[in-house]
């Protein structure tokens, strides 16, 4: 394994690699960046207090989440902006479904919204973590179930009824701050403070 670092002047919230592994998308509270890999270079980034990201599954494309109210969709080549999401509260959470159609989004209110990555429209809005002052998101890669989890609960959707698809989770942690699905969506993994 190799170790090289990559610098924020301040904390960092979130990473992703592209689905290539030729590029790091950081988020933190100076900004967005991404960087290649291969020569350590940073690509591009923008500036403000962003809280989370996510490469697209075809990698022309990152979700970058914040305290802005926004949502905002870059091109992942050089960040310039394609799209916004507007949002009520600081977005904390992002994520693809596998086929790049629609991405989610949860805000520190806990509020889970499903978009449709072409136009920006809201294709479900669901209160799935009230009361949670940290809150995380993943898909399947089919897009058919979300994973939230909100401090120390871990709740799975069916997001074509909006209803829990099982009973919730207490998690192995005082606050759940990361969580991912399996390739296949049969497992989940959630870390936090202990």
């Amino acid at each position: 394994m190799q170790a090289r670092l990559f610098k924020h002047a301040m904390r960092v919230r979130g990473v992703a690699f592209s689905p290539d592994g030729s590029r790091l998308a950081s988020s933190g509270f100076d900004g967005v960046r991404v960087w290649d890999l291969a020569t350590g270079a940073e690509l591009w980034a923008q500036p403000g207090f962003r809280l989370c990201v996510a490469f697209a599954p075809d990698g022309e494309a990152v979700l970058v989440g914040g305290t802005s109210g926004l949502l905002e969709l870059r091109r992942a080549t050089d960040g310039a902006l394609v799209r916004t999401f507007a949002t009520a509260n600081h977005v904390q959470g992002v994520a693809f479904a596998g086929d790049g159609a629609r991405a989610a989004s949860i805000e520190i209110s806990g509020q889970l919204t499903v978009w449709s990555v072409r136009d920006g429209r809201r294709l479900l809005d669901l209160a799935a973590q009230r009361g949670a002052s940290r809150c995380s998101v993943a898909l399947t890669a089919d897009g058919a179930r979300a994973l939230t989890a909100g401090e120390t609960m871990l709740q799975l959707w069916e997001l074509a009824s909006g209803r829990p698809a099982g009973p919730a989770i207490l998690a192995d942690a005082d606050d759940v701050t990361a969580i991912a699905l399996g390739p296949d969506g049969a497992r989940a993994l959630s870390g936090g403070a202990d």
